[in-house]
């Protein structure tokens, strides 16, 4: 179910990502999945706290994993390799595209790789809290660095970096 989920939602962010900007959608994006994992982080500190409470709140673990899912295939799944292609020079373009996936698959297989050694001294609650906090410093670098590409010209934004 979660994969179809994902499949619509990235459908909808190709759709729209021309009228709403791309900035746009890497905030919402962001604020939606730092939401998601914080919601996450709670119901586990809660489960931890008094598993009885968490009884009757297994539907905020699945609407939690499931907001993660679509805020990401709205935003920070597509929209950053569209950004890519049009922020990058075009002398350096396929490298530094290649470079950056290599980076960005690289990093999803150290979170991976290392999300048990977290869980075991952070636990499950300050894991996705952490993982929170990484998006909204996600959001910050998006509000601060990132130029809105929408209608602008391979030519206007190169000047933008000038």
């Amino acid at each position: 179910m979660i994969g179809v989920v994902q499949v619509m939602a990235t459908i909808i962010a190709c759709a729209v990502v021309d009228n709403l900007g791309r900035r746009r959608m890497l905030i919402i994006a962001g604020l939606g999945m730092a939401l998601s994992c914080g919601s996450l982080g709670l119901y586990y500190n809660m489960s931890v706290a008094d598993a009885a409470t968490t009884d009757g709140l297994g539907w905020l673990a699945l609407v939690s994993l499931i907001g993660y899912v679509v805020a990401f295939s709205l935003g920070w799944g597509p929209v950053p390799m569209l950004l890519m292609s049009e922020v990058l020079p075009a002398r350096a373009r396929g490298t530094a595209s290649g470079v950056a996936t290599l980076v960005c698959w690289g990093l999803s297989f150290v979170v991976t790789k290392f999300f048990s050694s977290l869980q075991a001294t952070a636990g499950l609650d300050g894991s996705f809290w952490l993982f929170g906090i990484a998006c909204l410093l996600a959001v910050w670098f998006v509000l601060r660095r990132v130029p809105e590409t929408k209608g602008r010209s391979l030519e206007d934004i190169e000047q933008f970096f000038a």
